[in-house]
């Protein structure tokens, strides 16, 4: 499944990290969904986005014509669920000792009940343990894949025509906004397995055809600035509209801030135009060199992010970082400087621990080799 590597695309990437690591940040440091607040509210619904994303920039490269049914298993178990799996592996063991302050003996030391539990929620596609939480988005893009053939045979078909594609296109949109208006519904799309699967399968669709298009919004640096307003203005939108049932109810209504909504697949796509116009035209600077490496470790950060933002938590970092900023800032901006803050050392750390996992893996596979020639 590798494809020549786009800078673009790759900034969308990163971007998408940066986002699932502002999301969870803003989880520890900030109350949400109890009570309204713009700040929060805001930012939140902005975040939730990087999930569409990255099954659009799936759906970029999914159906090259060098790929099959087999590729896609292969790729999804050495480059997925192998890794997730040594993680599973890693927090079940190491997490107490590590965050906890448990002893190691302590941490290793389970009952038959704890592995039950664990097992019982793998075998179910659910993520075994609160800190592994993230992973939710591996267990359903592992059942998306599975489902490969279907999305083919139903690329293939409206791949034949425009028109097609443009109704497919301004169907589910439809769909998205009725099951919007209603609640989830209509729908009752989810995060969990089956019900995630529908809203994932049109967002990688909607990948493959906007990535097949991009000619159409690429090479027009204007294109980048009506993108970023109209994003702005989504954003503003849907904060209304929490805010509306937020007046009327009394309570939030979160429905419109998940990934699975219209707000969902509109999104993205700015965010798509927004970085192929911000990009186009740098394609042999420093610094798009240094989003393809960062870019590079997507998948091991999001993997190990969560454990960051646990230490932060546990060693006192975040309380450190959460005095200093509201010294220094006040209210609303105290909040988005909390958020920023946080997410830069998350990132920091995250960086630092995956480049550690990756030289214990190469000192690993260099004794390997000379063991075994």
């Amino acid at each position: 499944m590798k494809s020549k590597r786009n800078a673009s695309v790759e900034l969308l990437r990163l971007f998408g990290i940066l986002m699932i690591l502002g999301y969870h940040n803003i989880q520890a440091d900030l109350t949400i969904d109890v009570s309204y607040d713009f700040i929060t509210n805001f930012w939140t619904n902005f975040y939730s986005d990087c999930v569409p994303m990255f099954f659009m920039i799936t759906g970029f490269y999914l159906f090259n014509s060098k790929n099959t049914y087999n590729k896609v298993l292969k790729h999804l178990f050495t480059s997925i669920l192998i890794p997730t799996i040594i993680l599973f592996i890693a927090y079940f063991y190491l997490y107490d000792w590590i965050i906890n302050g448990a002893s190691l003996t302590e941490s290793i030391h389970h009952t038959l009940g704890e592995y039950y539990i664990t097992l019982r929620s793998l075998i179910t596609f659910n993520s075994p343990w609160q800190y592994t939480n993230h992973t939710w988005y591996i267990f359903l893009y592992t059942i998306v894949m599975l489902l490969y053939p279907a999305m083919k045979g139903l690329v293939d078909y409206l791949d034949k025509d425009v028109k097609r594609e443009k109704i497919f296109l301004l169907g589910s949109l439809l769909v998205f906004i009725i099951n919007d208006i209603f609640s989830n519904d209509f729908m009752s799309f989810s995060f969990h397995t089956l019900g995630g699967v529908a809203p994932a399968f049109i967002m990688i669709i909607w990948g493959h055809i906007i990535y097949k298009h991009k000619d159409i919004f690429t090479g027009k640096r204007i294109y980048a600035l009506y993108a970023f307003i109209c994003l702005v203005a989504c954003n503003f939108l849907r904060d209304r509209i929490v805010y509306f049932f937020f007046l009327t109810s009394g309570t939030m209504n979160t429905h419109v801030k998940n990934w699975y909504t219209a707000f969902g697949l509109i999104n993205p796509v700015l965010m798509i135009i927004l970085a192929f116009n911000i990009i186009d035209g740098f394609n042999d600077s420093k610094i798009n060199k240094c989003i393809l490496r960062l870019a590079s470790i997507n998948l091991p950060m999001y993997l190990l992010h969560q454990i960051c933002i646990d230490f932060m938590t546990a060693k006192g970092i975040r309380t450190t970082s959460t005095t200093w900023v509201y010294s220094h800032f006040a209210g609303h901006t105290g909040d988005i400087m909390l958020i920023l803050v946080n997410t830069a050392i998350t990132f920091v750390l995250t960086v630092i621990l995956v480049l550690v996992v990756r030289f214990v893996k190469t000192l690993i596979q260099k004794d390997f080799i000379k063991k075994t020639a």
